[in-house]
């Protein structure tokens, strides 16, 4: 399969993965975005 028809269908299938863990740790991901923007506060 070419690149170019593959790349979509990979993306896809890793977005669809994100998604899920997002809905099953919703504020895990919550407490890492509210780190991460204070570290970058911090930082710049």
């Amino acid at each position: 399969m070419p690149e170019e028809v593959s790349f979509p269908f990979q993306f896809s299938g890793v977005y669809s993965v994100l998604l899920q863990l997002y809905k099953l740790h919703r504020i895990n991901y919550q407490y890492i975005f509210l780190t991460v923007s204070t570290i970058f506060c911090v930082l710049s």
